[in-house]
């Protein structure tokens, strides 16, 4: 049996809530319930009772809830004492970059702490993944810290705000908007528009109208390629 699994199971019997449970796991709810249904075949009894309303806990359920903690809590700790131990002796700290970001980092600072680190740390950065793929890996601890287009929301997690909430538009030297500090959503009537898929950042979910009520003749194109430096 696969020990996520035992985390699945506990987070939907503490928050009795397939969609609050798959939000804290950041799966899909129905990835959740399947796994659960899985879980159930696999050990040939009903764990979960759905009632009017209601999740519980079947007496099947109660049983496997309180052994599932205890192995979850080995298994963590385990975990814990494993990567502290690789991390002590590699020294390297890992950073995931959201899609965008990577323009936003000190890159000639990194280089340098790599060059001069006397420690052995080195900093390595994992590119091109969405917020939802760096929230999964600082959940799963496959990275120390993350740069991310949102906030997490999360009780796990400390989200600190480095840049304030504003778009940043990237356009060519001879584009008429190149010598404006500022520009209006309207400005971009006629233009077209490439950004990040709305449907995997919230960001873009939220803009996206605006620039259509604004600036109806714009055109968009989705992508969720990392911008790297030219």
């Amino acid at each position: 049996m696969d020990i996520k699994v035992c985390r699945y199971f506990t987070t939907l019997a503490r928050t009795k809530s397939y969609a609050r449970a798959s939000r804290e796991l950041f799966l899909t709810t129905q990835g959740l319930s399947t796994s659960i249904k899985r879980l159930e075949a696999t050990m040939g009894v009903p764990l979960i009772s759905n009632g009017l309303g209601t999740l519980e806990l079947t007496e099947y359920g109660r049983i496997f809830y309180q052994r599932a903690c205890a192995m979850q809590n080995e298994y963590d700790l385990m975990l814990d004492e494993i990567n502290t131990l690789q991390r002590r002796r590699s020294g390297n700290i890992l950073f995931a970059v959201s899609t965008g970001l990577t323009n936003s980092l000190p890159h000639d600072a990194i280089e340098r702490f790599n060059e001069q680190s006397t420690t052995g740390a080195h900093v390595e950065i994992t590119r091109d993944l969405v917020d939802y793929d760096c929230e999964s890996n600082l959940y799963e601890k496959t990275c120390d810290f993350a740069l991310l287009n949102d906030p997490i929301d999360h009780t796990m997690f400390s989200s600190l705000p480095i840049l304030k909430d504003r778009m940043h538009l990237v356009v060519k030297s001879d584009c008429p908007l190149a010598p404006k500090a500022m520009i209006c959503a309207s400005d971009l009537n006629g233009l077209t528009i490439a950004c990040v898929t709305p449907g995997e950042f919230r960001t873009s979910k939220k803009n996206e109208p605006i620039i259509r009520e604004a600036a109806p003749d714009a055109k968009f194109i989705y992508s969720t390629e990392m911008i790297l430096p030219c």
